[in-house]
């Protein structure tokens, strides 16, 4: 708790201003003066906390890093020229501290901070050379749920709730951090997922709370979610679903590694009531598949009158290498044609329930 007080106090109570004048574009300023000021760049807010931390009687260490995006260098470098940042290591509780980033927590590392080249500096030894650690998938997860309301004209009604922690959080806290601006952003980040929509309410936790998760809730209204065809509805389940093979796979081959960002895990969950007298006409088999970088699962079942899709896709790793592209780029496929399949729905006594079927040229036995 000491630990993440400080930290929080050194990330929004100080600016991120830089006076790299003569000497200080190397040397810190003086730990009070950068206090007394409120603001100072990276080695600056590195050596501010490590001020802090002292005087509580905590040990940390100062960091070199050279952030992600300027690859890696050999084990001993000639000299500390490659190493363009600051932050703060923490041995007892193994852990890394960036005092610049804005919105972040202290357990959620910036991407460029992570599989980053770094020298730990030891004032009583020789530094540490080493690799920033990569997240686990479960560090950064987004866990979403949408109760559909379902009219027979194919309108529908979404009560979502929202669960977001680790890299993407700090994202959320930014753009969701003006009240009043809240709606028009949730309505551009489901713009595509559910055209013509129109948000009701949103609401978050409070978002100056760096060391929690970032949770929300709404209520839309889209009209036309689903399309007549008979007496019933036809209608994509994920909605107008991301194009995963669009978005991290475009190229039809790579001679260099694919990078995907962090390791993350994206879950979700749609609970749809039908209207009155209504059942579940036709519905996909499930599918799943994975390579070693990233797996995806998609699910369906009848639970107490209401169909229930549920669906994830977790990446494993933060690179996906030359060789294994191809299977990354199948397997982008075959999560874009998961998400795309259609269900349909109808009177009760309109039309027999279709057998379960995966839809032209798809398999529930996908990448097993």
């Amino acid at each position: 708790l000491l630990v993440e007080a400080v930290y929080d106090f050194v990330v929004t109570q100080t600016r991120y201003v830089g006076l790299e004048f003569g000497i200080h574009g190397f040397k810190p300023y003086r730990v009070d003066d950068v206090l007394r000021r409120r603001f100072g760049d990276c080695k600056d807010k590195a050596s501010l906390m490590q001020g802090l931390l002292a005087s509580l009687g905590i040990d940390s260490r100062l960091v070199l890093l050279r952030t992600r995006r300027l690859g890696t260098i050999p084990p001993e470098p000639a000299s500390l020229a490659p190493f363009n940042h600051v932050i703060l290591y923490v041995p007892d509780l193994d852990l890394f501290l960036d005092g610049t980033a804005t919105f972040t927590g202290s357990r959620e590392l910036p991407g460029e901070d992570r599989g980053a080249v770094a020298l730990i500096v030891n004032p009583d030894g020789p530094p540490r050379f080493l690799v920033t650690p990569e997240p686990r998938p479960d560090e950064n997860r987004t866990e979403s749920r949408f109760d559909v309301a379902l009219r027979p004209d194919g309108h529908a009604t979404i009560r979502g709730s929202s669960r977001i922690a680790g890299a993407q959080a700090s994202e959320y806290r930014h753009a969701y951090l003006s009240a009043h601006d809240r709606r028009s952003q949730l309505e551009k980040a489901f713009n595509r997922t559910f055209p013509g929509l129109r948000v009701e309410s949103v609401a978050t936790s409070d978002l100056a709370r760096l060391e929690e998760d970032v949770r929300m809730e709404f209520t839309l209204e889209v009209p036309g979610y689903g399309e007549r065809d008979g007496a019933g509805l036809r209608l994509s389940p994920f909605g107008a679903a991301a194009g995963w093979l669009e978005t991290y796979a475009s190229l039809s081959s790579r001679r260099h590694p694919l990078v995907l960002g962090q390791p993350m895990t994206n879950r979700f969950e749609y609970r749809y009531a039908l209207p009155p007298g209504w059942a579940v006409a036709e519905v996909p088999e499930d599918a799943a598949g994975e390579v070693p970088e990233a797996a995806f699962a998609v699910r369906y079942r009848e639970e107490g009158g209401a169909l229930v899709v549920t669906g994830d896709v977790t990446f494993r790793a933060s690179r996906v290498s030359p060789e294994a592209y191809p299977a990354f780029r199948a397997l982008a496929g075959r999560i874009d044609a998961a998400f795309s399949r259609h269900v349909r729905v109808a009177p009760a006594g309109g039309a027999p329930a279709a057998p379960r079927s995966a839809g032209p040229g798809s398999s529930g036995e996908e990448g097993k």
